[in-house]
């Protein structure tokens, strides 16, 4: 499909009338097509895409698109997606930022993957980055056989903000043992250890964190300092275009529109940062939208609307169609795709083999004529477009069936370590005492007692009553874990609430072991149903599901089977947030 749209001769005269500073007008063109056209004209110029889509979703769909036409993958510029005042930057959004920047600004000839094309909302590029020298100046490169004392690798890596752990199991951390340093930097998902021979760089090696096993070997690596992707100065920002190469071609979907949602979210951004406390200048120091765009305008624009704009000059009419009747209902739909088979190749897009196959079933049994008229393939197409002139259908399966058709980018997430140390403490952290309560830690303190100088932890209680607590008794103190979004109350040190609250805590909790164990008696004496084992239409049927299943969910699954072979009765309770995959 993509080499045909290729030849299509609107968007090669599109492609000649590209240059920095000029705006070409594309009128129809519709749903998934936006993404379509706008791979091509890259390809057709030889030139990087920029795609600016409207709202964070957008841009994960026109990623995907891009994905299935063209077999490449885009490049997402992601947004910071901050609950101002309440929660702070996410450390792997910034990474994912500081990796693109960092692709942009490294020879092509010497890039890890290439970026061909680059898909970004609004509100991402409101967001600045480090400018291309804060970025330089806060590289450092590892070279294997080369010469580095292990000393000035540790002092430079605490320089770009990366904390100094026992063990590394996030973004931003690094840990030393002997002559072996492992470090996690932004943007990656593996961290990499570097081991030393006296002053001289032995190995250098990307590993897995779940397993700590080395996965393979590098010549050489580029770290990136921390503090550039979350604590950079404002007067070091720049916005991502900044990044681009000259001959970028910048795509922006009705552009009256992504300018009205760039102001209103500066609008709504502005107000909320003016009155929190504790978010980065990075998240802070917010562009405005008129310069961002004004600074895109400096590169070849392409402009897309799906009708013909109202002020269009010289506007290239593609005219692509929308799929009104396959949004109806599924005989409808089916029926409307045999009449544009008669005059067009039609291809409907699964997310699956197991959902291809099965439509494929559908089509024999129910419309055997349209069997041998319809192509499939596998991807997510979120918006099917009809375009007579290239006598082309694309349709997303969810869209014939009425499926939901959202997909969800998902980010692994790991377990993390327990507390183990005063370097899990950071001054600001809600505690809890296991005998006064809940408290807010405000760093370490020297105190002299009786001849001698001991740390102790300093706690501050409501009313600004202050606890020292002997480091050496630092199990007495835990991480306060409860919603990230809410700031608990402290407790008054030397009242009766806290012990009240652990007495009633240790009633309940006995009344209800009790009570689940009278219940559990009750469950094991009796006979439940037992289900056989899986069919294959039931096999088939989880073939078909449509998302992709997260680590937690697989187990779930797996644990809700084994509940169901067994032959006592099911006690179960799958809790999630809402629009997670729990049915």
């Amino acid at each position: 499909m993509f080499e045909q749209v290729l030849k299509n001769e609107r968007l090669r005269e599109a492609a000649g009338r590209l240059q920095p500073g000029a705006t070409v007008q594309l009128a129809g063109v519709w749903g998934s097509s936006a993404a379509l056209a706008a791979a091509a004209l890259g390809r057709i110029a030889r030139a990087p895409v920029l795609f600016v889509a409207p709202h964070l979703d957008d841009a994960d769909e026109v990623a995907d698109d891009v994905e299935v036409f063209t077999g490449s993958a885009a490049q997402l510029f992601p947004a910071w997606e901050v609950d101002i005042g309440t929660d702070h930057v996410n450390d792997e959004i910034a990474g994912e930022r500081i990796r693109l920047c960092n692709l942009l600004a490294t020879p092509e000839a010497k890039r890890a993957e290439p970026v061909d094309f680059m898909v970004s909302s609004v509100m991402a590029l409101l967001q600045p980055v480090p400018s291309m020298e804060t970025l330089t100046a806060s590289k450092l490169s590892l070279v294997r056989g080369g010469e580095m004392e292990i000393d000035a690798l540790v002092a430079w890596l605490v320089d770009a903000g990366f904390e100094h752990v026992e063990q590394v199991d996030a973004q931003g951390e690094f840990a030393r043992r002997g002559g072996i340093v492992d470090v996690f930097p932004l943007g990656v998902a593996m961290a990499v250890r570097t081991e030393f021979f006296g002053d001289r760089i032995e190995s250098i090696r990307r590993f897995d964190l779940d397993t700590q096993r080395s996965t393979d070997e590098v010549d050489a690596y580029d770290l990136v300092g921390f503090a550039a992707g979350r604590d950079t100065d404002p007067a070091d920002l720049v916005p991502l275009s900044a990044y681009l190469p000259k001959e970028t071609i910048v795509c922006i979907s009705e552009p009256s529109e992504a300018a009205d949602l760039a102001a209103e979210l500066y609008r709504r951004l502005r107000d909320d940062l003016a009155q929190s406390q504790g978010v980065s200048d990075a998240a802070s120091a917010l562009r405005q939208p008129e310069e961002i765009f004004d600074a895109l305008r400096r590169f070849a624009v392409v402009e897309m609307f799906a009708f013909t704009p109202k002020s269009a000059g010289e506007t290239i009419a593609l005219g692509i169609r929308s799929l009104e009747r396959v949004s109806v209902n599924t005989p409808q739909a089916l029926e409307e795709l045999g009449e544009l088979s008669e005059a067009a190749d039609v291809w409907v897009y699964c997310e699956n083999p197991a959902e291809q196959k099965r439509f494929g079933e559908l089509l024999e049994t129910s419309h055997p004529q349209l069997a041998g008229r319809l192509r499939t393939a596998i991807g997510h197409v979120h918006c099917g477009f009809y375009w007579p002139d290239e006598r082309l259908v694309a349709v997303g399966h969810h869209e014939i069936f009425r499926r939901y058709s959202r997909v969800r980018r998902i980010r692994r997430l790991r377990a993390g370590r327990p507390i183990e140390s005063l370097l899990d403490l950071r001054a600001g952290d809600y505690v809890v005492h296991v005998a006064h309560g809940i408290a807010k830690f405000q760093g370490l303190k020297e105190i002299k007692r009786d001849g001698y100088s001991e740390e102790f932890l300093t706690l501050r209680f409501a009313g600004g009553a202050l606890l020292h607590v002997p480091a050496s008794r630092i199990n007495l103190v835990q991480k306060y874990v409860g919603s990230r979004k809410s700031r608990p109350s402290l407790s008054r040190l030397g009242g009766t609430q806290w012990s009240n609250q652990k007495r009633r805590a240790a009633e309940a909790t006995c009344d209800l072991a009790a009570e689940m164990l009278s219940v559990q008696a009750l469950r094991a004496a009796t006979e439940g149903l037992s289900f056989p084992a899986e069919t294959d239409w039931q096999k088939q049927f989880a073939g078909e599901f449509i998302y992709s299943e997260t680590e937690d969910q697989i187990v779930a699954i797996r644990q809700i089977d084994a509940d169901m072979f067994a032959s006592v009765p099911m006690d179960r309770l799958l809790c999630g947030d809402v629009g997670y995959g729990k049915t």
